[in-house]
């Protein structure tokens, strides 16, 4: 693959989003939270998401996925982890009014090592590579994600598979 970065824990996509603040609006004022994988989420509908952005549209046509935001409260972590399922995701931060990192290593289990973090720019989706260990670490704020979950799993849809299709359109 002509493209594969030397690290493959994450992509940005080169579409600016539509709907990111129309979401964060929605993540502030919503009570509707439910438990989910160790976060509070809310599901969002796909007519919402797709009338705002053609690029979800167009990714929906090609892999169904289901769309959330996930609620991360201030001081608090998601340690190391892989996902379960999940071989593949694409990921959006809503809101950039506190402290937060999110991180990837090589060297799990280790007493020291070395790690990436994933900085997020703001309207940026990013391909997320759920395979590769990662963690999160919120600090004084509320952190609000928007997170695509595809029906296919990690056995029929990795990051690079994926990656490759979205690069070559």
């Amino acid at each position: 693959m002509g493209i594969l970065m030397e690290t493959v824990n994450y992509y940005k996509l080169p579409h600016t989003s539509r709907v990111s603040t129309t979401l964060t609006i929605l993540a502030y004022s919503t009570r509707d939270w439910i438990n989910y994988y160790n976060f509070k989420a809310i599901r969002l509908p796909n007519d919402l998401l797709f009338s705002l952005d053609p690029f979800l549209k167009k990714l929906y046509e090609k892999h169904k996925f289901h769309a959330g935001i996930l609620k991360l409260e201030p001081n608090t972590y998601y340690d190391w982890h892989k996902d379960t399922n999940r071989g593949v995701s694409i990921n959006m931060v809503l809101n950039f009014d506190g402290h937060h990192h999110c991180l990837f290593t090589q060297d799990h289990g280790k007493v020291t090592g070395k790690f990436k973090e994933l900085v997020y720019e703001p309207h940026t989706y990013y391909l997320f590579n759920n395979q590769q260990f990662h963690s999160v670490y919120n600090y004084d704020a509320i952190r609000f994600l928007f997170s695509i979950e595809f029906e296919e799993t990690k056995e029929s849809l990795s990051f690079n598979d994926l990656l490759e299709e979205l690069h070559n359109g």
